[in-house]
């Protein structure tokens, strides 16, 4: 339930630099091991989907964003990445709000600034 909002300027972005935009949500786990264990540069938000990255190749990038809010997960990301050999690159989002009055997680909304995650993916290629 956590979004992004202008996660669609995100993929115009991603597109424009010729990556190929991949909805893994549907994909069962050996499916996803397998997309990224073919890829040198993953770009997303931070999520479990993301925890795939176990299965990218010594050497690769992962380029992630997320909210203010989930800053403190960021260090276990980065443990696990550098246990692996891949290369992380955090962008921390901004323009949060919550969807409801208990303030969780799932009904938080941020943005990302999509210039910044433009830089970091063109001076990966």
């Amino acid at each position: 339930n956590r979004k992004c909002l202008n996660e669609p300027d995100v993929i115009g972005v991603t597109d424009n630099l010729g990556f190929e935009n991949k909805v893994i949500a549907g994909m069962s786990m050996a499916e996803q091991m397998q997309y990224f264990s073919d890829i040198d540069i993953a770009c997303g938000p931070v999520g479990n989907n993301l925890l795939t990255m176990f299965a990218m190749q010594r050497g690769s990038r992962m380029v992630t964003y997320f909210p203010p809010q989930g800053a403190h997960i960021m260090a276990y990301y980065q443990s696990f990445c550098s246990a692996l050999g891949v290369e992380l690159y955090a962008i921390c989002g901004s323009g949060e709000y919550w969807d409801d009055p208990k303030r969780s997680l799932n009904s938080l909304r941020w943005e990302v600034d999509v210039d910044s995650v433009a830089r970091v993916l063109g001076d990966l290629l």
